[in-house]
């Protein structure tokens, strides 16, 4: 399951910077050679930023498979011993 969110997430992300790179070329081919040098360059300030928060924040949440948690951990754990053993007492 993790394997299938990288790629969601992956190809949203291609996704996004097709629609920011097809909008720069719409800018070179339909405006003025200033207007678009002005929009292609923020268009372009705006993709370095959406690659560059993007990457701190899967670095943040970047974690392995076996770092997570399974209901063995759950049920073997001392709390949850410690309950059943008062139930069966009762």
């Amino acid at each position: 399951m993790y394997q299938e969110r990288t790629q969601i997430f992956a190809t949203f992300g291609v996704g996004l910077f097709c629609t920011l790179f097809a909008a720069i070329l719409a800018s070179i081919i339909v405006m003025h050679p200033e207007a678009a040098v002005v929009c292609a360059s923020i268009l372009l300030y705006v993709v370095y930023r959406i690659y560059s928060q993007a990457k701190r924040i899967f670095g943040k949440f970047r974690f392995e498979e076996d770092e997570g948690t399974n209901f063995d951990d759950i049920l073997s754990g001392s709390i949850f011993t410690a309950a059943v053993r008062k139930r069966k007492a009762s």
